[in-house]
């Protein structure tokens, strides 16, 4: 294991590290990169903001004092998760009459980068946080009927995430 931890990946013999360098190899592979620099780029940048969105929503799991936790965790529902809640939006918006996803005409890694995150904060936070964002909650349907994702939400172990 290369830096001592999970994931790892090995091809051939050969181990690789780094969550978000497999799962952007793993989209290049199956179509899910966009078909040209500008929607990779695209891509990343939405990638990589959900990678932010979910670094925020970590901080108060590791906050012990209790009152700094519940400031944190105020703040992170009433300020900072909305403002990447707009950011997806108008992602979305701006690309919706192309295809209803967020990059391109077609699924790809940054749909199910927010998607992911999408259902882990709303097991977090107890309640729905699309209510506000029918857009956003139109996608995560969209992304939900994939059948390839229909089936695993189907199987997959019930968790406390």
């Amino acid at each position: 294991m290369p830096l001592q931890v999970m994931p790892v990946l090995e091809i051939d013999g050969k181990k690789f590290c780094q969550s978000a360098a497999i799962s952007r190899m793993i989209a290049r592979d199956y179509g899910l990169y966009g078909v040209d620099v500008t929607e990779a780029l695209r891509i990343d940048e939405i990638y990589e903001a959900v990678g932010d969105a979910i670094r925020e929503i970590a901080k108060p799991f590791y906050e012990k004092d209790e009152e700094k936790k519940t400031e944190i965790s105020k703040n992170l529902w009433e300020v900072v998760f909305p403002k990447f809640l707009r950011f997806f939006e108008m992602r979305l918006s701006e690309n919706e009459e192309k295809s209803g996803f967020l990059v391109g005409n077609k699924l790809s890694i940054a749909d199910l980068a927010l998607f992911n995150v999408l259902d882990i904060a709303e097991g977090w936070h107890g309640s729905p946080l699309l209510g506000n964002n029918p857009t956003l909650q139109a996608l995560t349907e969209r992304i939900k009927a994939v059948p390839e994702i229909a089936a695993w939400m189907e199987k997959r172990p019930v968790t406390d995430h």
